[in-house]
């Protein structure tokens, strides 16, 4: 039941974080400072100003949109819907509502538009059909009529899809449109469009046309050619990899004649979009041309970062990761080669402010880059500027909220990356990547903390300055799919396998272990004082789990069903449950006390407010239901929509002012809720950025303070004597190392006198042998100089002789060539003359053949026509003989193929077996040139470690000499140690009379566990004692079990009693039925058996039976007391215990005596209505009685 009641709170959306892609168009700007986009289920106004939103709903949200446009006064939008009929949806921008729909009214194939525009002046909207019918529908959009339409590819024309569509700007009446091997100018008629100027395009795939002006229309290729088409005439062509300056001024003679360099790059040019003076257009999809057509015609290249440039791994820190593709992939894309190479982070949509001052761009990966256009001139590259904040990309899969900041937290399954929020700011905080699976995320209530889930582990982080995520610690799990901080955040629980373990925040101990499951857990929620914890599971099992006593306390199955989260009020009594058949289940002490349908498909997730007076519930298509608290007979709710996709988190604010929602499109968003006034439930509160601590924290904290001073008391003091005991030894050392020293100068004196003698000595006999060795030398020298002079005649002549010899050599080889030469010349000549009496004589031999042919050609002739007859009747008999041959022969040949295409399958495996081996050869190769550089790099490891190596070789000899000081320092100690032992032996005196002491006291003891022997003997018989009244004590439970039975049939009794009296006083003014209607009530009562009245008498006995048993106890216990030891208090614990279920018994039996009186006292009420009935009073006296008797 959908109905406003003043009872249920709403929401306000306020802020949307999202982008659709796979529709072309999807970024408009209203003004110079407001954006129109579409993400989710609504269309998005965005003012980049002062970072606000406003939504435009759409009529439905959850069909997929194709294209947009807005008209030239900025106040109509026109959203085109996929469908089996497909439709285009007119929204006022100034009212924020739908006013128009339009739709095809003939019967087609086609499911969607794939181009909307407006006409010029804005009468006429023109829409174009996807495939297969590339139909273009002319509408007049204020009538909701069609006016004309046409068959952009005809079955003649044989052309591609169609890619883009433009209407003139000054003439509503034409238009222009391009494809693969498509390029149509057409022309309205007085009642048909036709066909004008250049339409040869079988060779050219065409992606984006657009008109410059009245007359020129600029189309650009895949290839990276730009045509120019002035009056329906191809003007020009221009290629844009050699195109420095864009002059339309210039044309060349032949355009056609235009080619693509013959380069291995995508040119695709794409998205014209003409503005004020100039053009802009999309090359290879990360790049925008920006041509000026006046002053600098050079062009300026905004580029888009890649994704390379802009993700940061967890080992850099924090960072910016991609963002999200969370659009509807089933949208036709604007152009008509789907498969175009390019990455997900290619522009898909292009668009320019009013004022031709900004420019706006977006990507496959549902990014926003601007930039401005301002201040650029040619031959300049531009990095284009992110817009807005980076999305997931793929849907986000976490959520969870800080109590103590404005903060938010996300991950992402898909992308990888956690996400930190600002919800009053509307901000991204921090974004960090990691390499595997995130499953879940849980923010501590101060902020300053987060779990992070992956598969096989959970990491406790720091958030360290709001800037990356700093692990702490790390616990290791299996299929980790959810972690829950507890509400104070002194714990939190983890998810491993079908178990949750629950750590401390603080000293990251395993404190509970929690088992109870039997498949997938779904969803867990905590309690207010952290001691309870509710989870469910796939197969609708919910477990309620007692920390405070680690107890398995409530376990609630349904069959058949299934749960996927829960909410629980504050006191836990109450929890609420979605499921996938779309019904809600309120639960109270173990017992359904609503199941409800909702009506709206499967349920999603559920979230309770901390007022318990707030209920919202997510369900299919992104629809949100507010219900009302207590859910009565007939439900009342309110819905709210602006996903279009399966909401996978929703989450309440700490002070339930703020609803935070995420969907598996990766879109987030942020609503307000309001009561049913319109009012915010909740003022903003004012967060504290600093962490508060608790008294327990403070008062440990202070204890270890003190410790540590009286400690740092003791080390001064210690340090002091310290220093005074060096600074002693240091002075004796002072005084030995002088004395050493001054004897060690007086040695090294007298060394140094000896070694200045034989220094002498040497010196001379150095100098004697020098004046021998010089003296040699010159000797030698002079040896060798006449030695030389005689080598070097005798070369000399050897010189001479050779080049006598090769003279004569050069000499002989020119006479030979010479004479050879001219015997080849006489040679040739004769060979010429032999040659040309041979041709002579060929030629007369050849002619005479001719001759002879001719007549032998006359005379077969003859002879064929003469054979033609015969040969026919002969053929016709071979045929019959050869026939069957022939067709044996086939056969033969059929089984030869077949063998020959097994060879051929053969040739073509070891081929492939080949190129395996070749591929496995060149990976081999790569192989050893990678070991070859590990050994370059173990070379270079080794040269470090030898280095390494020697200044460890250099600190041992620093420590070899800290030990001979040490040494020195020991002989100290070994005088202390003297003094130690002199110690112990006085106490070993003092210790032997100590052992006497024990030995006595080893006595004492043997006696006192005689002595406690015999206690436990008596302590055995009191045992039997006690399981004798156990006994009797059940069989007491048992008999107040049937007593309670009684007490209910009594009770149904008097429901029959007062059933009768109902309609006895309904029949008081007829004084037959009142008459018969008594006699019946005294039959029925008369003959009732009151046999077990008794029984209560019974009861009281068997009571006071109890009493005394209890009183002989207490008896016995305090005897015991005087004679047993210490030890036995666990008999009497029991004995304790058994006493409070006896109070407990005797509670019970007064409530239900409270609860007889009180129905006593209703009777009596009712009684007294019927008073004034004359004929009534005997039958109530008889009642009294009835009374009475039940009383006792």
């Amino acid at each position: 039941m959908k109905e406003d009641s003043s009872e249920i709170h709403s929401l306000e959306p306020k802020y949307f974080f999202g982008l659709t892609i796979g529709l072309s168009n999807n970024c408009l700007f209203l003004n110079d400072e407001k954006l129109i986009y579409h993400a989710s289920g609504v269309i998005v106004i965005h003012d980049y100003s002062n970072n606000s939103q406003e939504f435009v709903y759409l009529n439905e949200p959850q069909k997929v949109i194709t294209t947009m446009d807005i008209n030239n006064n900025k106040n109509i939008l026109a959203v085109a819907e996929k469908g089996k009929k497909p439709s285009i949806s007119l929204y006022d921008l100034d009212k924020f509502k739908h006013i128009r729909q339009l739709t095809i009214p003939y019967e087609s194939k086609a499911n969607s538009f794939i181009k909307i525009k407006f006409s010029y002046d804005d009468v006429y909207v023109a829409a174009l059909s996807g495939e297969p019918d590339y139909i273009m529908y002319y509408y007049n959009w204020r009538q909701s009529k069609v006016e004309s339409h046409l068959q952009v590819v005809t079955s003649a024309n044989a052309a591609g899809p169609v890619s883009d569509m433009a209407l003139n700007p000054v003439n509503s009446g034409l238009c222009c449109f391009v494809g693969k091997g498509l390029f149509r100018s057409m022309a309205m008629g007085e009642l048909v469009w036709k066909q004008y100027g250049f339409h040869k395009a079988n060779k050219f795939n065409f992606t984006t046309v657009c008109w410059l002006n009245s007359e020129r229309v600029l189309a650009g290729t895949v290839d990276g050619r730009i045509f120019l088409i002035e009056n329906g005439e191809l003007k020009s062509v221009y290629n844009i990899q050699t195109l420095s300056e864009f002059d339309l001024n210039v044309t060349g003679p032949n355009p056609l004649q235009v080619r693509p360099l013959s380069e291995g790059r995508d040119m695709k040019i794409q998205y014209f979009t003409p503005v004020r003076n100039g053009l802009m257009f999309v090359v290879n999809g990360y790049q925008v041309y920006y041509y000026k057509m006046k002053a600098n015609r050079q062009s300026i290249v905004f580029q888009v970062p890649r994704d390379g440039e802009r993700q940061v791994n967890v080992g850099e820190g924090g960072g910016d990761s991609d963002g999200n593709s969370n659009g509807d992939v089933d949208g036709n894309t604007d152009d008509g080669d789907g498969d175009d190479g390019r990455g997900s982070d290619a522009i898909n949509t292009l668009s320019v402010s009013p004022k031709n001052k900004k420019l706006v761009c977006v990507t496959g990966t549902s990014r926003l880059y601007w930039s401005s256009t301002e201040g650029k001139f040619g031959m300049m590259d531009v990095e284009l500027e992110p817009f807005g904040e980076t999305l997931h990309r793929g849907g986000v899969f976490g959520l969870s909220v800080s109590d103590w900041k404005p903060i938010f937290m996300t991950c992402g399954k898909v992308d990888r990356t956690v996400k930190l929020w600002n919800y009053m700011r509307r901000t991204l905080i921090l974004s960090q990547h990691y390499d595997e699976d995130v499953h879940d995320v849980s923010l501590h209530p101060t902020g300053s903390y987060a779990v992070v889930a992956f598969r096989d582990r959970v990491v406790f982080n720091v958030i360290y300055d709001s800037v990356a995520l700093k692990p702490r610690r790390e616990f290791p799990t299996a299929n980790c799919h959810l972690v829950r901080f507890s509400l104070s955040g002194h714990m939190f629980a983890v998810i491993n396998d079908l178990v949750v373990d629950v750590y401390c925040s603080v000293t990251f101990d395993k404190r509970f272990t929690l088992s109870g499951h039997k498949n997938t857990i779904t969803d867990l929620v905590w309690a207010n004082n952290d001691w309870k914890l509710v989870s469910c599971d796939v197969d609708a099992q919910i477990c309620i789990f007692n920390l405070y006593t680690n107890e398995h306390v409530i376990d609630i199955k349904f069959r058949n069903k299934s749960f996927v989260s829960l909410a629980a009020s504050n006191n836990m009594k109450q929890i609420y449950t979605a499921a996938p058949d779309g019904r809600i289940r309120e639960l109270y002490h173990r017992t359904v006390i609503r199941d409800k349908d909702l009506d709206h498909g499967p349920l999603n997730t559920i979230t309770l407010s901390r007022s318990d007076l707030m209920l919202f519930i997510a369900c299919q298509y992104g629809v949100i239901l507010s219900l009302a608290l207590p859910i009565k007979s007939q439900v009342k709710y309110k819905e709210f929509c602006i996903h279009n996709k399966t909401i996978s988190k929703m989450r309440l604010t700490i002070n339930d002012s703020t609803l935070i929602t995420c969907s598996v499109d990766g879109s987030i968003g942020i609503w307000y809720v309001k009561n049913a006034k319109g009012k915010i439930t909740h003022a903003t509160p004012k967060f504290s950025d600093d962490i508060l601590v608790s008294s327990n924290y403070l008062k440990n904290k202070v204890e270890t303070v003190s410790i540590l001073n009286l400690r740092l008391l003791e080390l001064e003091k210690k340090s002091e004597n310290d220093i005074v005991h060096l600074e002693k030894s240091h002075e004796r050392q002072l005084r030995e190392i002088k004395t050493q020293h001054f004897m060690k100068m007086e040695l090294v004196k007298q060394k140094k006198n000896g070694m200045y003698a034989l220094h002498v000595s040497d010196r001379m006999c150095l100098e004697d042998k020098i004046t021998e060795l010089k003296k040699k030398q010159e000797t030698n020298m002079q040896i060798l100089k006449e030695n030389y002079e005689e080598q070097l005649k005798y070369e000399d002549e050897k010189y001479v002789k050779t080049e006598k010899d090769i003279f004569n050599i050069n000499n002989d080889l020119k006479r030979q060539t010479e004479i050879i030469l001219t015997s080849h010349e006489i040679n040739m000549q004769e060979l010429v003359k032999k040659f040309k009496d041979d041709l002579k004589k060929e030629e007369d031999i050849f002619q005479r053949f001719k001759d002879e042919l001719s007549k032998e050609m006359n005379l077969y002739e003859i002879e064929i026509d003469e054979f033609d007859f015969q040969g026919d009747w002969e053929v016709y008999g071979l045929f019959n003989n050869i026939v069957p041959e022939y067709q044996k022969l086939s056969r033969k040949i059929k089984k030869a193929q077949k063998e020959v295409n097994v060879l051929k399958v053969k040739i073509k495996t070891a081929k492939k077996e080949e190129e395996d081996l070749k591929f496995l050869i060149d990976k081999f190769d790569e192989d050893v040139k990678k070991m070859i550089i590990n050994e370059k790099m173990l070379d270079e490891k080794i040269e470090v470690m030898e280095k390494t190596m020697q200044e460890c070789n250099a600190i041992i000899q620093g420590k070899d000499k800290w030990m001979d000081n040490e040494k020195l320092n020991m002989k100290d100690v070994e005088k202390q140690i003297l003094v130690l032992r002199f110690n112990k032996e006085e106490q070993i005196k003092v210790i032997d009379p100590l052992k006497m002491k024990l030995n006595d006291l080893k006595a004492f003891k043997d006696s006192m566990s005689f002595y406690a022997f015999e206690i436990g003997n008596s302590m055995k018989h009191i045992h039997l004692e006690c399981g004798i009244l156990k006994q009797k004590i059940k069989s007491k439970r048992r008999e107040l079990k049937q007593i309670v039975g009684e007490i209910n049939v009594r009770e149904t009794f008097i429901k029959t009693i007062k059933l009768e009296v109902y309609y006895i006083y309904k029949g008081v003014d007829n004084d037959v039925n009142l008459r018969d209607s008594i006699r019946s009530l005294h039959l029925k009562f008369t003959n009732i058996n009151w046999s077990e009245v008794t029984k209560s008498n019974d009861l009281l006995r068997q009571r006071q039976f109890l009493e005394r048993a209890v009183a002989n106890l207490e008896r016995r216990k305090a005897t015991a007391v005087e004679r047993q030891n210490p030890l036995q208090f666990n008999i009497i614990e029991e004995n304790q215990s058994l006493l409070l279920v006896v109070n407990k018994l005797r509670k019970e039996a007064k409530t239900n005596q409270s609860k007889y009186k009180e129905l006593q006292c209703l009777i009596k009420e009712k009684n007294h209505r019927s008073a004034s009935v004359e004929n009534a009073n005997s039958e109530e006296e008889s009642f009294r009685s009835l009374n009475k008797n039940l009383e006792d």
